[in-house]
């Protein structure tokens, strides 16, 4: 099982805050080829090292905090809690960072043109969180109608409200907790970069992150001389935008965009080179060394060692027939071994999920009877 702990938020001074290890129950967490660090997630439930109140503190002072997982001294997976789920008593409530828009302004057509509001901000809100910017188009309005528009918007979404989505008496007090990678972040803002003209797609990628990333700065990025127009037609968000890059990529290998445990944001080609080998059941999924994969594994190409080799098919990215690029990887309390999932839809991932939800189940079930 992996430590965690618990930081302070992004936009304040680094400090830890608390370690949660012992509370933690049902963790996983995925690593996805483009982005990196992805999705985390935990429940807390009422004990006496977790009492009510701790629970009731979380949800209403941990929103955007960091969270560190590490797993034998090595960093391995980091983000910003992103959403929770709060039930005592039979009342469920939820706050959720992805409903949080404190930088809000409208762009509207008049009879005659179209024009743009300033934008309207909850400082508070932005000095907590960073900054989540939310355009508004409107057609045929007022300048003062479309002011209106923001500052109602603001009103609503300046802040993380608690929201009730359920109740019941068959509901079990407990707290669940979303986090999400720092790559989430890159979409806080829409892209100011970019002065019109044509350039190397390196050079606009990293203006963007420069100018439009509050959280992230730019690490590695290859140099990529094809050239693309430095700005969009429509406003784009920074990760749409960033994707939208990566995905022109290059005509000889895929280039990959991802964040590093330092909120470094790399951009480079993609390696198809193997980094793990399929064993078969017995020795499962290793790297090329032997070693089991377990925590610290993150996406890349898997050769299947119990597949004949041969020739990959001409003009494709793969060395062999018997590899496979994986798009994502979880890793979950209880599992010896990391799942993998393939790019495209994965018919196996339901089954996967039910097979560990069974698990903890049944451990849970079996601690519980020797309290």
């Amino acid at each position: 099982m992996s430590d965690f702990a618990l930081f302070t938020a992004p936009n304040t001074a680094d400090g830890r805050s608390e370690e949660f290890t012992g509370a933690a129950l049902r963790y996983q967490h995925s690593i996805r080829r483009q982005g990196g660090f992805w999705a985390a997630s935990w429940d807390m439930k009422p004990s006496v090292v977790t009492p009510h109140r701790i629970l009731e503190a979380w949800f209403d002072n941990k929103l955007g905090h960091v969270v560190y997982e590490r797993s034998a001294g090595l960093l391995t997976w980091r983000g910003i809690i992103w959403s929770m789920d709060l039930a005592i008593d039979g009342w469920k409530e939820r706050k959720d960072l992805g409903e949080v828009w404190n930088a809000v302004k409208v762009v509207y057509t008049t009879d005659a043109a179209t024009a743009e509001t300033d934008w309207f901000t909850n400082d508070t809100s932005i000095a907590r969180y960073g900054r989540r910017e939310y355009i508004i188009p409107l057609d045929g309005v007022t300048q003062a109608t479309a002011e209106a528009e923001a500052q109602k918007t603001l009103i609503e979404a300046g802040e993380a409200i608690a929201r009730p989505v359920g109740v019941g008496k068959d509901i079990e007090d407990s707290l669940h907790v979303e986090a999400v990678g720092f790559v989430f972040t890159a979409n806080n803002k829409y892209v100011t970069a970019g002065d019109g003209t044509e350039d190397d797609l390196s050079t606009f990628y990293s203006e963007i992150v420069a100018a439009d990333c509050e959280f992230l700065t730019a690490g590695s990025i290859a140099p990529n001389t094809t050239q693309v127009r430095k700005s969009f037609q429509t406003p784009m968000r920074v990760w749409d935008a960033l994707m939208h890059l990566t995905m022109v990529g290059s005509t000889s290998a895929p280039f990959l965009t991802e964040v590093d445990a330092s909120d470094f944001i790399h951009f480079r080609q993609a390696s198809n080179e193997p980094a793990y080998l399929w064993q078969g059941k017995e020795k499962g999924l290793t790297t090329r060394g032997g070693t089991p994969m377990r925590w610290a594994a993150r996406p890349g190409v898997v050769r299947n060692m119990k597949k004949r080799p041969s020739t990959a098919i001409p003009g494709t990215f793969l060395q062999q027939d018997r590899d496979v690029w994986i798009g994502e990887v979880t890793m979950a309390d209880g599992q010896d071994t990391i799942d993998v999932t393939p790019e495209g839809y994965d018919d196996e991932a339901i089954n996967r999920e039910f097979e560990r939800a069974k698990k903890w189940l049944e451990e849970e079930e079996e601690a519980a009877s020797g309290d």
